[in-house]
């Protein structure tokens, strides 16, 4: 394996750490060993990364912060923290009529690694709803979407706002999918790797009164604090 991990430095220029510790890197303090460890905060270098283990027949993990993976034994192979976490305004539809703007409806771009309580929380202040009752989500974006994490009490999916999301498929390419995305969900209590892993995400948000936002999201914080086992 010494072999296969010289080869994968020299192809993405960085050094891969060995026998790394899980625990302090992920949220549920997982007590295991990653055998090769990264993290990663351009999405250029995650795709060129993951394409070049998967070319050297390395076992890829992704991680995100760690809130929902379970793992009791070490993991062979390299595990990857995605810390990409840019997210931005992306585009925006509306009319003007008699010189005002009016605003239907806000695209907002975030990558897979973004936390999901701080891209929630700058939807509410920019006057966005979609995302409001995701307040209080552990972990991050592209773990949210693919659990298709949600707000029980109103049955409100994390996944009904994605307007679009990009995969990094199992044969190497970049795929967008718009308007019917794909559903994720783990498939068992384990860790595994995913053939698909995502990159990014757009959702789609309508504008909505900041004050009435705050209100949603202080609801679904206080309920998840009261009920947080249910949401696993």
């Amino acid at each position: 394996m010494a072999g296969i991990i010289d080869e994968l430095e020299k192809i993405i220029g960085r050094t891969v750490r060995k026998d790394e510790p899980l625990a302090e890197h992920t949220l549920l303090h997982l007590p295991v060993i990653a055998e090769y460890y990264l993290e990663i905060d351009a999405q250029d270098v995650l795709i060129k990364t993951i394409n070049a283990a998967r070319s050297l027949e390395l076992p890829v993990y992704i991680l995100g912060s760690g809130a929902r993976v379970h793992a009791e034994k070490n993991i062979n192979g390299l595990v990857i923290k995605n810390v990409c976490r840019r997210f931005d305004k992306a585009s925006v539809k509306g009319t003007i009529k008699k010189n005002e703007v009016g605003v239907e409806n806000m695209q907002v771009y975030a990558q897979a690694g973004v936390l999901m309580n701080q891209l929630v929380r700058f939807t509410i202040e920019e006057g966005l709803s979609g995302l409001e009752y995701q307040l209080g989500l552990p972990g991050t974006v592209g773990g949210a979407i693919f659990t298709n994490a949600k707000y029980k009490p109103k049955y409100l999916p994390v996944n009904k706002a994605l307007q679009s999301v990009t995969l990094l498929n199992e044969t190497g390419d970049v795929q967008i999918y718009n308007g019917e995305v794909p559903y994720f969900v783990f498939t068992d209590e384990d860790w595994h790797d995913s053939q698909d892993i995502i990159l990014s995400a757009v959702f789609k948000l309508m504008p909505a009164d900041k004050k009435t936002l705050w209100e949603r999201a202080e609801e679904a914080v206080k309920w998840r604090n009261e009920n947080g086992k249910k949401e696993k």
